[in-house]
């Protein structure tokens, strides 16, 4: 199903992701052995980001949580906001506000996401209000990776804000860095509570 105009869903994911899509960022945390990341500047304003981390959790579990859009303010420690728009099937639309800082530079976005599910596999979105963002597309995707999951998080950006390349790819980096730390906790927590019941 390809994208049909505004009154209808349009097909692509998440912050935010988020996440992911999102600018997220909390001092004093570390990288754990599972987790790694790549933060590239691909032009002026241009950034280019790869992350991925190792869980001991089922597919489900990690799905449960990636696609746990509303609640994401609670376990994602810079986002502000995470609303789902509109739904139909598997595309949605998400609202996400979101902060980051690092230093004296201090800054929220907001981006409006097409996003697209693959149950369980791929999660891709694209942020279609540009109001932040020139282009803001990435995705999560989930890979078997016995005893537990490989969770991969992409994400390409061309930011409209001003903020000199050094700083910006830091900020990326922090930002990327506690997103992957947040969302990795919250599914081995879940996980954890499933082995408890």
């Amino acid at each position: 199903m390809k994208p049909r105009g505004r009154a209808t869903i349009r097909r692509a994911p998440w912050v935010l992701f988020l996440a992911c899509a999102a600018m997220v960022c909390r001092a004093g945390l570390g990288f754990s052995e599972n987790v790694s990341l790549t933060v590239e500047q691909t032009g002026p304003r241009s950034n280019r980001v790869e992350g991925v981390f190792t869980v001991d959790a089922s597919s489900a579990t990690v799905w449960k949580v990636l696609t746990d859009y509303s609640r994401m303010p609670v376990f994602v420690a810079g986002m502000k906001k995470s609303k789902v728009v509109e739904r139909a099937g598997d595309s949605l639309l998400l609202q996400q506000v979101a902060s980051g800082k690092f230093l004296f530079f201090s800054r929220a976005v907001q981006v409006l996401l097409e996003v697209r599910e693959h149950p369980e596999n791929e999660i891709t979105f694209d942020d279609i209000s540009h109001k932040d963002f020139t282009s803001y597309h990435g995705s999560w995707r989930i890979e078997g990776s016995p005893p537990g999951e490989l969770v991969v998080y992409s994400l390409q950006s061309t930011r409209k804000f001003a903020v000199p390349g050094f700083i910006a790819k830091k900020i990326f980096k922090k930002n990327a860095e506690n997103l992957l730390l947040d969302v990795r906790n919250e599914i081995l927590r879940r996980a954890k509570n499933l082995v408890v019941q």
